[in-house]
């Protein structure tokens, strides 16, 4: 039996660290060719600022496990924040991003439009997979997102998703077509 626990053991502790081998997560130092570069670190204040004026700013009242939601919504990215008093405050962090467009990109190097089995495979090179305790198994499609912050990897407490065109929910890459597309990513704060 030990030496079973013991393989175990091992197992799990090669599996860990095969994981952190070649992860090269893609770098927001520099703005990419063509996109503005965002970060999940970026408040309200500092998001306004990098992306400018154009945008909508909707607040709903008990929508959410707090007091309130707000949208910040720009033609392909929307931020979504929870918040107790009505109005929300400007250093606060989103907590939930949907990115629906190719203008933005965070810390991935992958297009909106792309196969779902090609993105899927390119985030699995980049991030970690995460552990659903809600289904008590890896989840095959969600991610332990890090991006780059003054000069060095850093952890993030968020999470990455590809939204598929059909809407459907899938356990597996196998389940998915090799034509069915990405049509957003989901970065977001598990609850």
């Amino acid at each position: 039996m030990k030496k079973v626990l013991s393989y175990a053991l091992l197992l799990v502790l090669s599996l860990s660290v095969m994981g952190c081998i070649n992860r090269t997560p893609y770098t927001t130092d520099e703005e990419e060719e063509g996109k503005v570069v965002l970060s999940v670190f970026m408040t309200k204040q500092e998001i306004i600022k990098k992306l400018g004026e154009e945008y909508t700013l909707i607040t709903e009242e008990g929508t959410s496990h707090n007091n309130y939601h707000t949208k910040l919504q720009y033609e392909s990215v929307v931020f979504h924040y929870y918040h107790e008093e009505e109005e929300m405050a400007g250093d606060l962090l989103p907590e939930t991003i949907l990115l629906t467009g190719n203008d933005y990109t965070y810390n991935f190097d992958i297009e909106i439009g792309t196969s779902a089995r090609d993105i899927i495979r390119s985030f699995r090179l980049q991030f970690d997979r995460y552990y659903d305790m809600h289904r008590g198994d890896i989840a095959f499609d969600i991610f332990k997102y890090r991006e780059r912050r003054n000069g060095a990897v850093v952890d993030t407490n968020y999470l990455v998703q590809p939204v598929y065109e059909d809407d459907r929910y899938y356990e597996s890459i196998d389940d998915i077509s090799s034509e069915l597309k990405v049509v957003g990513i989901k970065i977001f704060i598990p609850m």
